[in-house]
């Protein structure tokens, strides 16, 4: 059940953001609950977000409870780390970027999307995962924005471009990890990059 009454500063500080616009998104917590999200995660005007592996499963360490409101990846999750480089990570503080980019491009397709609106979205669309007597949706960039009243993915070049230079193949670099959360086929598949071996070799940017 949702922990405002047990939390009131968090509740206060999360119910005005909620009434100024913004979209609060929070990690449902690593306790391996079945029963329960952690706080702040459980007030009730702001995104619990749990999180799955590659297989959209989700993951054992991941609270899950009745007040949930949509998965992400986060099992586990290339980024960078403290102290610089990268790393692979996993944990539901992992996931809830991912979902807050999602949250960021439906307000940018569309800014006049309310909280209620932005949860109602994100809850119908995406694949639904039922796991532990729980079903929810997992989070869908282009449905979300689809739904928001955006089209799909409304700079896919730009994204291409960032992405090349992040992996950048001319100079070997890998653009997937061994853990596979996103194979080399499918960054080819949606992105029209051209790989060899796990690595970049080629982006095309009218697609």
């Amino acid at each position: 059940s949702y922990c405002d009454s047990a939390f009131p500063s968090y509740a206060t500080v999360i119910n005005k953001l909620a009434s100024a616009g913004v979209v609060v998104v929070m990690a449902s917590g690593n306790e391996y609950s079945s029963s329960g999200i952690s706080s702040p995660a459980c007030i009730r005007n702001g995104l619990a977000i749990g999180a799955v592996n590659s297989a959209d499963r989700v993951a054992g360490f991941s609270n899950v409870g009745s007040i949930l409101d949509v998965y992400a990846p986060g099992n586990p999750v290339n980024s960078t780390v403290p102290g610089g480089g990268f790393d692979s990570w996993s944990g539901t503080s992992m996931a809830s970027p991912a979902a807050a980019g999602v949250v960021a491009l439906m307000l940018d397709a569309n800014p006049s999307l309310t909280f209620s609106e932005v949860r109602t979205i994100l809850q119908t669309t995406g694949p639904s995962i039922t796991a532990r007597g729980y079903t929810f949706r997992r989070v869908d960039a282009d449905d979300a924005i689809a739904a928001a009243g955006g089209g799909t993915d409304p700079e896919p070049a730009d994204e291409r471009g960032m992405l090349m230079a992040l992996y950048d193949g001319t100079n070997g670099a890998s653009w997937v990890s061994s853990t596979g959360w996103n194979t080399s086929s499918d960054y080819c598949t949606w992105y029209g990059v051209t790989c060899t071996s796990g690595l970049v070799t080629g982006i095309d940017l009218s697609r």
